[in-house]
């Protein structure tokens, strides 16, 4: 059994630092998410806002270069509204998030994300100006190497 633990942990690792297309997140993970941060009261449809979704839990190195990369990010935006949901209740990470300006930082204390399908270690962002999608898509290491931005 634990054997199996650790493959699947593994496995999702893999998962979670492979190249994603970045341009859009297709309309299922868009609407999914969407109707989580609404259901937890944070979705706000008319302001300029960024939403992040990150799973602390898996592939260790990958997931700290994403929350440095994030934060950055965040930091870049002041004039935006920003939601990070994390998938677990890490201390250590929500500290690292603790002075972004604008900031709400959710945790999915109750596993909620698995009812919408957002469990799957899948780091991602939804970008939107006045309720209009601007942009969107999976985060991972390839793209951030390759230059991607979150900010519009």
């Amino acid at each position: 059994m634990k054997y199996l633990y650790l493959v699947a942990i593994l496995a999702l690792c893999f998962i979670s630092c492979q190249n994603k297309n970045s341009d859009s997140l297709p309309e299922n993970k868009k609407q999914e998410l969407k109707k989580y941060l609404s259901d937890n009261n944070v979705y706000n449809s008319q302001g300029n806002q960024i939403y992040v979704l990150l799973h602390p839990d898996f592939c260790g190195s990958c997931t700290l270069k994403i929350q440095e990369f994030v934060k950055k990010e965040f930091s870049n935006c002041d004039d935006m509204d920003k939601t990070l949901v994390l998938s677990s209740d890490k201390e250590e990470v929500s500290q690292r998030f603790t002075n972004i300006k604008n900031l709400n930082l959710l945790t999915d204390e109750e596993n909620e994300l698995q009812r919408y399908d957002l469990a799957n270690g899948l780091e991602l962002f939804l970008v939107e100006k006045d309720g209009v999608h601007i942009k969107s898509g999976f985060i991972n290491l390839s793209q951030i190497e390759a230059g991607m931005t979150i900010c519009p």
